[in-house]
Order: structure tokens, then sequence, then C-alpha cells
């Protein structure tokens, strides 16, 4: 009996442990599958399309990485402001969700051709200006803070057009900038390179020029102290080459060398590479007689390494890249080789060699182009703009991708952004009727005295004023949609679309 207790109890023992055993193994497999799930679930990748705007012409221009969920944009926008054009400015969160937006200009044409963000978080815009210019056109310089609200502004130029294209930012605070003036005695245009303090207080100022057109396009700090800048010269044959220009870190220009072909060609971009050398995006007609994206390599001295052209059967052109840390490169731009129809927002991997890796296409049946990119850890953020999609005739494209250039669907997700524009409900103002075939009624507790039409273009038409104050417009203008804008007395401006039939 004693002998089998013992066996049995130890049957017993036996089966509760081999039970106990399973159940353990069965919870710590649940567990196992739920932290799965849940790592599954929170590195899921998040890739969209969208279009920021409003009714008529908005193009961004720039894209920074705030974080890897916090984008900021810089563009233009013929839609909200006043006048012609202002710099529209607006971040998003990871998903591409508005969490503010914000108008720089104040009248006139305001223009925003690239942005940097400084350490504390404050934007840098740089473009041009006719506001109190000296000349046609004066370049421009903008301070705004994290919210996009204007701290400063300082206009640079002489009785001549200028124009800012590119902005970098230097460790000491100083600021590089590149563009183009025509204030100079020298004929034709000059590439400019300027280097400010952090207060936009010129250090030195330096033209590239002679008998012809030259265009700075974009710089780069080099490692040793000193500079590089790129664009495009007047070559001996009437067409323009790219070239790259050598500064030390006084300004003095150490070398120039130049590139292309028998046609046109020029170089928007410059980075420093992984092995100290220039790599050099842009675009040339020298081997086609359409346009072709082109990359070149070269070394620390301005030597060509190598140099590859995409295209060959229609248009494509490169504006901006950047170098991986493998030594590949990303490119954007736009293709007419591929894609929906027109232009297409392009996105092209090559290998450090330059080679061809992939390429991806954006858009629809009408023009749409990529002007400027990010790196995220886990994919890329594209800017341009789109007439394929969106509120008006351009809007605002962002895209942001996986590291393999790709979206999760090609749905685009439009939205309307008003920014500060007043709504003519919020003010007590009524059009009437509308649609119309040319004759409007206007009610409205203010005194409303100057009415300006805008094309779908973002082009101003018909001005009406009258002090005494306006309650009918009649416009003899062809069928369509456009932007009409009511100024008040006390200089407030408010906006409405209206449809004229006939």
């Amino acid at each position: 009996m004693t002998t089998l207790n013992i066996v049995l109890t130890s049957r017993r023992r036996l089966h509760n442990l081999v039970y106990k055993g399973h159940r353990r193994a069965e919870i710590t497999l649940l567990w196992v599958l739920i932290f799965f799930l849940q790592s599954t679930i929170t590195e899921a990748q998040i890739t969209w399309r969208r279009t920021y705007g409003g009714e008529l012409d908005d193009t961004g221009v720039t894209v920074r990485v705030l974080d890897q969920n916090r984008f900021v944009v810089a563009a233009s926008t013929g839609s909200f402001g006043v006048d012609a054009s202002s710099i529209y400015l607006f971040e998003t969160d990871g998903l591409g969700n508005r969490t503010w937006s914000a108008l720089i200009g104040d009248g006139g044409i305001f223009r925003a051709l690239d942005m940097q963000v400084d350490e504390d978080g404050d934007l840098l815009i740089v473009g041009f200006t006719n506001v109190d210019a000296v000349g046609g056109y004066d370049a421009l310089l903008v301070r705004a803070d994290q919210q996009g609200t204007e701290l400063w502004r300082k206009t640079y130029g002489g009785t001549d057009w200028d124009f800012f294209s590119d902005i970098k930012l230097l460790e000491n605070g100083n600021m590089l900038i590149t563009g183009q003036t025509f204030s100079v005695e020298e004929p034709g245009g000059n590439a400019w390179l300027i280097l400010c303090d952090s207060d936009g207080e010129i250090i030195w100022e330096r033209t590239l020029g002679g008998s012809g057109l030259h265009d700075g396009w974009a710089s780069t700090p080099v490692p040793d102290g000193g500079f590089a800048m790129t664009g495009s010269l007047l070559a001996e044959n009437g067409e323009t080459d790219g070239f790259l220009a050598r500064y030390d870190e006084s300004g003095n220009l150490l070398w120039l060398q130049t590139y292309g072909g028998e046609g046109s060609d020029e170089l928007r971009d410059v980075i420093v590479t992984n092995d100290g050398g220039f790599s050099m995006v842009g675009m040339t007609r020298s081997f086609e007689d359409f346009f072709e994206a082109w990359h070149l390599k070269v070394d620390d001295s301005g030597g060509e390494e190598w140099y590859r052209n995409w295209g060959q059967i229609d248009n494509q052109e490169s504006y901006r890249h950047i170098q991986l840390a493998d030594g590949r490169y990303i490119t954007v731009g736009y293709a007419e080789t591929s894609g929906a129809g027109g232009k297409d927002l392009f996105l092209l991997r090559s290998l450090p060699s330059g080679d061809f890796d992939f390429g991806k296409t954006f858009g629809g049946i009408e023009d749409d182009e990529g002007y400027s990119l990010g790196l995220l850890d886990d994919g890329f953020i594209l800017v341009g703009y789109t007439l394929s999609f969106g509120q008006g005739s351009r809007d605002v494209f962002l895209v942001r991708t996986n590291l393999e250039g790709e979206t999760e669907d090609e749905t685009v997700i439009e939205d309307f952004d008003p920014v500060s524009t007043p709504e003519l409900a919020s003010a007590k103002v009524t059009v009437y009727p509308n649609p119309s075939t040319g004759l409007f009624f206007v009610d409205s507790d203010e005194l409303l005295i100057e009415a300006v039409l805008w094309d779908i273009t973002g082009r101003p038409g018909k001005a009406v004023r009258d002090e005494s104050g306006l309650t009918a417009l009649h416009f003899d203008v062809p069928a369509g949609m456009y932007m009409l804008e009511l100024r008040s007395l006390g200089g407030i401006h408010y906006k409405t679309r209206i449809i004229i039939g006939r």
C-alpha cells in the first residue's frame, strides 16, 4: 500500500507538473504573440500622399524634417494673403495633418525658394520680393518663429533684379546664401554668394560673372571651413554649362570648374559626398533634344569622376538630392518618361557608382513636380506641386514614402487651408447671385472700397475701386471660376470664390 501510494502520489505530482508546465508555456506563447502584434502595429509603415492649399496657385518649394513625425514646409501661394503672392508656411504631424499654417507678405509679391531650421526652431526663408524693392525685385531673407510668425525680414540687392535661391546654416550660426544678381557692372546676371551672420548682416559677398548670364543655384559648406557653389554660366557656344566654384572661408575664389557638352546644361544642387568629393544634380540637353536628369560626381578638386544622365525618351530634370550612409543617392525632380501623364514627381535612387537603382513617380494626368526632400528613419518626405489633385489650379504636393520610395496606395488626401484670410460669412459680407453671368451685388456691414478679381493661375485681373462703397460689380471676363478679393476702408481683406457663366 505504501509503495502504491508513493507511486500514485508521484504520478499525480508528475501530472500536475506537466499540466502546469503546459499552462506556463501557453501563457508565455500568448504574451509573445501579444508583444509581436503590438510591435507590428507600432512599427507599421506610415505612408501617404496629400495636397495643401486653396483655390489658386500654391507651390511647395522646401520640406524640412523637425523629427520623425513633424515636418515643416515652405511654399508660395496665390490663394491666400494680400495681392499677388505670399510666402506660405505650415507644419504637419507624421500623418500629414496640419498643426499650424502662416503667411508672410503684406502686398505685392513675396516668393519663397528655400528654407532652413536653426537649432532654436526658427525658420530662415530666402526668396525675393518686389515690395519696397530698389530694383524690380530684391532678394529676401526672413526669420520666423516656430509657428511661422515673422520676426524680421531683410532685402538685399541694387537697382536691378536680385534673387536668393538657397540657404545653408553653419555651425557658428552664420548663413551661407546663394542666388543671382543683375545689379552689377558685368553684363547679364551674376551668380551671387553671401555669408551673413545670424541677424542677416553681410560678412562678405561675392559675385561670379563675366560676359553673359551666370546663375547661382546652391552652395554647401566644406569640412575645411570653405564653401562650394554650383550653378550655370554662359558657354562660348551660346549655351549654358554647369559650374562648381570653390571658395576659402574668407570668400576668396580657389578654383572654378565647368562641366557640360554642346547643349544647355545646368547644375542645381551640390553636396559634399561621404568620400570628401562633391555630387551635383541638374539637367542636360547635351545628349538628346530634350531635357535629361543629370548627375555629376567630382573629387575634392573638381575633377570629374563620373556622370549619369536619365531620360532618353522625354523630359526629365533633377532639383535636389541627398547621399545615404551606404553611399547611395536619393534625387527628386520630375519625369515625363513614365507615370500617369504629363510631368510626374520623380524619386530616383542611384548606386554609389551613379548607376540607376530604382525610380518612382507620383502624380496624375496633369503636371506634378518635386523640388525638395528629407530623409526619415523609415523613408522619405517629398514636396513640390500638383496640377492633378487638390483644391485649385496648383496645390502643394507632400508625399511620405517608405525606404523603397513607395506609398501604401495611390490615394491623395486633399486639404483646403483658409489660413488667416477672413471668410465672407464671418464678416457679414454677401456676394450674390453666385454663379452669375458677370453682374454681382455686394451686401456688407463694412464699407468695401475695392474689389480685385483673380484668375485660377493667381494672376490679378480687373480691379474696381469706389471710395463711397461698392454695392454692385460687373466683370466682363471669360466664363470660369475666379477668386474675388474685397478690401475694406480699414484695410481688411475678404476673399470668396465666384463662378461666372455665359
